[in-house]
């Protein structure tokens, strides 16, 4: 019998038996390619319409939708149905072909087709949805959507409902003896023997794990991109980005249509649905149409995702994207915000310039065509992560989304944000007008109802029944249900990624300058600061006086630098470094980094790089356990000094004492003009308390404090470490004249970080990541990523540096 792609079929009887409809249904599921057919049901008398196929929806609920029981499920089920139909008529376009034809013009398992089973028809019905019923009875078929109705002859027909007029044109088959087919009514059908209850529930089952198995269909990216050669295409009015098909259609997403006033894009999609796949697509399309004077690209991902390796240069492969202006990975939520800071200031610099020839981009470019000014397309993974605390950086990550997104799109600012769930972002949800509103263009991967709702509009629920990965709801107009387009989004397959960056970074024009790169997981070492080295070193030479500047870490900062503390002929210019330097100090577990070690040894290094004419010396306090300067670094330190030409002097633990005293000596016995000395005391509270007296009765922490005092105008400065700030604050005392002006918190509580630097700050240790502060320089504290611990490597690629290149 006909029935999927072409007909309806309705089971005329004068009882309840449902055993003819499941069977009839059971055929067309296992006839039909796993996954590709999606049952739909209303049983009015409760008889467990579907049941034994309930294996079907443990495997995906799409594929077996909820059962309606009421009039009121029944209208929803079949304007569900309603809005189904016309939006494939649209695929279709008028063409009498049906979807199994569209499916095989396009090569595309597109859409899926739906069988609607309706038990003791006319039961649960009124005037209006027999009406209904009628209309899509009449145009379901050819779009996809057959119905299978169980018309119970025993039930009267509700008042205004003409079951003849409902049912007309339909195939029935009349149960009896002998059944009927009404396409050869003079003809006796034998029927088969009823399924049982359990086969049907083991071919479900069957059905169900074919379609888990069931490999997504797969839409080269190539296919939709530009012919090789093609010229690139200017941004003045907008850029248009192509990401996939719906029928044969290829869909594209347009920013900064002037028309449409759709600037902003929300991307959401659970783990694995195919979020992190579209947004490499949107990057290499856009970036395949548009060179880097047209558009340029602020990447960000929050997480430790991979999205956006390949588009920065690396050890194995030197090229990069030319349109990425900055890429982040498991990036900082102070870098993100820092980012859209910066944007922010360009969005300003913007309007500044565009305002005498109006106020839009396209406006001045049609005006000034010779004029560089690409558009600003920010991607941000994960951007929920900006929110997940109560604090500065989410409300500030707030106004910055929210004004960018209104005010930014004028100037050729637009932002995609991208997120696994977003109905949690209380923050934003607090201000949803505000924002969202200003991101009408929905990409919606397959997630749960309640997300679908979140990212799409509250009576939206559609990305909750997409069938594959890869499959996305497209919705230009906010998110409204019957703006829904389903979309098969390209599939970005390594190697058509690498032939479009490759003719990215070859036709990139002259004197390109590479990305900025943060990797918030990465190690950094001084070989992430040469510039910044090269420029102190010249500015020593100029300036043989000046305080000199020992970098500690790279700032989480947009741009980014090397940070560091000024030691200066001033009081107070000493570098306290507190806190564990790893989870288990002083070496960390499987080889963990002690960054208070890295920091101290880049300090050194740092400094030693800044007195070329070699008027400096060194000292470290050897308070190390056995092998700990092997494991963190000190060992290759004392290496790379030596060939800089400043030695590093080791003192042993026992001679501490009388070394503080020689110090303490030479600060009030030399005159002020002498080398600078640099003390490096790691883990100084292993000392202890320095109580012991000399014959003088003073004691060794008496001699300290006067170090920390005297010591800088005479050149002399302290960086110390000490993993108890109990102990650090025992070492100062209470003497106002002891300072130490540079603090680098690293495993300390925010009540210590409070208490040490003075300002109220949210602070929480975290691998990989301290907090910095100058009290003399900063205006307030810097989240930095201190440097690693030297390696003989790190040291060798110092020593190959042309230190005096500019």
């Amino acid at each position: 019998m006909p029935l999927l792609d072409r007909a309806n079929l309705v089971l005329e009887a004068d009882d309840a038996d449902l055993g003819p409809l499941h069977s009839v249904a059971l055929r067309a599921l296992v006839g039909t390619g796993a996954g590709q057919l999606v049952l739909h049901g209303f049983d009015p008398q409760l008889r467990g319409l579907f049941a034994p196929f309930a294996p079907l929806r443990r495997a995906d609920a799409g594929l077996l939708r909820e059962i309606g029981t009421t009039p009121g499920d029944l209208d929803s089920m079949l304007k569900r149905l309603t809005a189904e139909v016309q939006r494939i008529n649209e695929l279709r376009r008028g063409s009498p072909v049906t979807l199994s034809g569209l499916r095989a013009g396009t090569g595309q398992p597109i859409e899926s087709f739906r069988l609607v089973a309706i038990a003791d028809f006319p039961a649960g019905f009124d005037a209006a949805t027999a009406a209904a019923l009628a209309a899509l009875l009449r145009a379901g078929p050819a779009c996809g959507v057959s119905f299978l109705v169980h018309h119970n002859r025993v039930i009267q027909p509700p008042h205004g409902v003409d079951v003849k007029h409902a049912l007309a044109g339909v195939d029935v088959l009349s149960m009896g003896v002998p059944v009927r087919w009404s396409r050869l009514p003079d003809v006796g059908v034998l029927l088969d023997p009823p399924i049982a209850s359990r086969l049907v529930a083991e071919a479900a089952e069957a059905v169900a794990q074919a379609s888990e198995a069931m490999a997504p269909p797969q839409l080269p990216l190539a296919d939709l991109l530009d012919p090789a050669g093609a010229p690139p295409r200017s941004s003045a009015e907008g850029i248009c980005v192509p990401i996939g098909r719906s029928g044969q259609q290829i869909v594209e997403i347009v920013l900064g249509d002037e028309r449409g006033q759709r600037h902003n894009v929300l991307v959401t999609g659970a783990v694995g649905q195919g979020k992190s796949n579209f947004l490499k697509v949107f990057v290499h399309a856009l970036s395949a149409r548009y060179g880097p004077e047209e558009v340029r690209l602020y990447l960000l991902d929050l997480k430790e995702g991979v999205t956006f390796h390949a588009l920065a240069s690396t050890p194995q492969s030197r090229d990069w994207l030319p349109q990425a202006a900055v890429i982040g990975f498991e990036t900082d939520r102070e870098f993100a915000v820092a980012v859209l800071d910066g944007l922010a200031g360009e969005f300003r610099r913007r309007a500044a310039i565009i305002k005498p020839y109006g106020d839009k981009l396209s406006v001045y470019r049609a005006q000034v065509p010779d004029a560089v000014m690409p558009r600003l397309v920010v991607v941000i993974d994960e951007f929920q992560i900006l929110f997940t605390e109560d604090d500065e950086i989410s409300t500030r990550a707030a106004g910055l989304l929210e004004r960018l997104a209104r005010q930014g799109r004028a100037y050729g600012i637009h932002l995609l944000l991208a997120s696994q769930t977003i109905s949690g972002i209380t923050t934003l949800l607090a201000k949803q007008d505000g924002i969202y509103a200003q991101f009408p263009i929905r990409v919606a991967f397959k997630n749960s109802a309640g997300e679908s709702r979140a990212v799409l509009d509250q009576h939206n629920p559609d990305a909750a029944e997409l069938r594959y990965r890869g499959e996305a709801i497209v919705n230009l107009e906010s998110g409204r249900q019957d703006a829904n387009q389903r979309v098969t989004i390209a599939a970005a397959d390594s190697v058509t990624l690498d032939v479009v960056r490759r003719r990215c970074w070859l036709a990139r024009p002259p004197g390109s300058a590479p990305p900025e790169v943060f990797e918030g997981g990465r190690p950094v070492t001084l070989g992430h600061a040469i510039d910044r080295l090269r420029d102190l070193r010249a500015a020593a030479r100029t300036h043989p006086l000046a305080g000199r500047v020992g970098l500690i870490g790279l700032a989480v900062a947009h741009p980014l630098r090397a940070e560091g503390v000024v030691f200066a002929a001033e009081p107070g210019r000493h570098l306290a470094i507190l806190g564990a330097g790893s989870r288990r100090s002083p070496a960390g577990p499987d080889g963990e980094a002690n960054l208070a070690l890295g920091a101290m040894q880049a300090v050194a290094v740092s400094l030693a790089l800044q007195h070329p004419a070699g008027d400096a010396k060194f000292t470290l306090f050897d308070l190390g356990r056995a092998g700990e300067a092997t494991e963190s670094g000190l060992d290759h330190l004392g290496w790379l000094l030596e060939r800089l030409g400043l030695p590093l002097r080791l003192v042993p633990q026992a001679d501490l004492g009388s070394e503080l005293r020689r110090i303490a000596v030479e600060i009030t016995s030399v005159a002020a003009q002498h080398d600078t000395h640099y003390i490096l005391a790691p883990a100084l509270d292993r000392a202890g308390t320095l109580s012991a007296l000399d014959g003088d009765m003073v004691s060794d922490l008496d001699v300290l404090r006067s170090i920390l005092r005297d010591g800088p105008a005479r050149r002399t400065h302290l960086i110390g470490w000490w993993t108890s700030v109990g102990m650090y604050r025992n070492h100062l005392g209470f003497d106002a004249s002891v300072e130490i002006d540079g603090v680098l918190a690293l495993r300390i509580s925010q009540r210590d970080v409070v208490d040490v630097m003075g300002h109220t700050v949210a602070w929480q240790p975290r691998d990989n990541r301290g907090l910095l502060y100058d009290r003399q320089e900063f205006p307030a504290p810097v989240t930095v990523v201190p440097m690693a611990p030297l390696t003989r490597a790190d040291a060798n690629a110092l020593l190959r540096v042309d230190w005096e290149e500019r």
